[in-house]
């Protein structure tokens, strides 16, 4: 089913996880990631951390809050999570602040640079190629 893969929200903030419909929590992925840990391991070690460990539930139930259409796979959810965390961190390596993608504050600015360095490639791509 294609739909059990959706998460509910299309973006996802790495640090609100919501635990309830009243609150948030600011857990980064990659700490739920590795709550989440035993669900990628099998039957027994999923049925132990359910019984025991607070803190895989905790995690379990705020990851299954945020998914779209039907009750996921524990390995799937795990999986989903580490993956939205690899996401992340690539998105931060990627911005020059360390921040998650975002509109520039001065997006006609923006536009405009953009435009300009457009046609400058435009015109450079127009230029002869220098002999070998």
């Amino acid at each position: 089913m294609p739909g059990c893969r959706r998460w509910r929200y299309s973006t996802v903030s790495p640090k609100a996880w919501p635990h309830s419909s009243q609150r948030s929590s600011t857990r980064p992925l990659g700490d739920l990631a590795s709550a989440l840990a035993p669900a990628a391991k099998g039957v027994f070690s999923r049925a132990t951390a359910l019984i025991s460990n607070g803190e895989y539930r905790a995690a379990r139930k705020s990851s299954r809050a945020l998914w779209r259409q039907c009750k996921p796979t524990s390995p799937a959810l795990h999986a989903a999570v580490t993956a939205a965390a690899e996401q992340v961190k690539t998105w931060r390596q990627a911005t020059a602040d360390g921040s998650l993608p975002h509109l520039p504050t001065d997006l006609e600015g923006t536009a405009g640079a953009f435009g300009q360095f457009y046609a400058e490639l435009q015109a450079l791509a127009a230029c002869p190629a220098p002999p070998a």
